[in-house]
């Protein structure tokens, strides 16, 4: 069976509660590269060429771990972010816990996540043990008919990659599962954007307080905090800008929203402009 080039680390489902209309698949895109809206398709963004696939001892690519996560991640959760889209309030547990685990994939598995991983890795590992590792490397390459090259090494690595990848999101999750949850809702005309990035995770030291927010839909969007339900006397457009405001602080390429206006949108240019962390 053929392996799909395109690997979405944003998955499309996901993009279109954010499409006009509402779960078609018509998304508006602002990214940083050519700084202005365009109209696009779902399968068109959040996408990197073999994300997923990895190598077997045949030297064959296989779409193991991208069918793990379709199966046991993303299936699941389709049609509980449509609920939480359209009714948040009738979200049943099982609804919660696909939803918790999807974030935790998300937040972990976009193509900068797994290079500072295995950046990480190899940064910390001393030279004496760098050198055993990449005779190993050499040794697979051999094996599987590869030849060793700039890449070597993060192939060999993907399977502990993604095996960390699913330790973060089932922590993650465990720890969504036990804080609690509050819905902010919002208008058609003042929507949540999402991102390439669009999981939001702050930790207040002083408090000892965790905080994720997660836009759900054009009009939903998550917050999940250790300490109390959040304030809901807020002024609502003061907490929608605010939102839009900590996903643009995640996003790194792209910016999706049903229009091509938000409240925060003044700060595209600037976001633009900055150099991704």
């Amino acid at each position: 069976m053929a392996i799909a080039r395109r690997d979405h680390y944003i998955a499309q489902f996901y993009l279109r509660n954010f499409a006009e209309p509402m779960f078609s698949d018509h998304i508006r895109v602002y990214t940083r590269r050519h700084r202005k809206w365009e109209e696009r398709r779902t399968r068109g963004v959040g996408w990197f060429p073999h994300l997923y696939s990895m190598f077997n001892m045949r030297g064959e690519r296989t779409d193991a771990f991208e069918r793990f996560l379709k199966e046991q991640v993303e299936d699941p959760v389709a049609p509980a972010l449509k609920q939480a889209a359209e009714a948040p309030d009738k979200l049943t547990d099982k609804g919660r816990q696909a939803i918790a685990l999807f974030i935790g994939v998300t937040y972990a598995r976009t193509p900068t996540a797994i290079k500072r991983a295995e950046d990480g890795s190899f940064e910390d590992m001393p030279r004496e043990q760098l050198a055993d590792l990449d005779e190993w490397v050499k040794l697979w390459c051999s094996v599987t008919g590869r030849e060793f090259g700039a890449n070597s090494r993060s192939e060999f690595t993907k399977p502990s990659v993604f095996s960390s990848i699913l330790r973060f999101a089932a922590s993650l999750q465990e720890r969504l599962l036990r804080w609690n949850w509050t819905f902010v809702r919002t208008t058609p005309e003042r929507p949540f954007v999402t991102s390439d990035c669009p999981a939001f995770a702050q930790h207040d030291g002083k408090r000892d307080i965790q905080f994720v927010s997660f836009p759900i839909s054009s009009s939903v969007a998550l917050v999940v905090n250790s300490a109390g339900q959040i304030r809901q006397d807020m002024e609502p457009l003061v907490q929608v800008r605010a939102m839009n405001g900590q996903t643009l602080d995640r996003a790194r390429e792209f910016v999706v929203c049903r229009q091509p206006c938000f409240l925060g949108d003044d700060f595209l240019v600037e976001w633009a402009q900055r150099t991704p962390e």
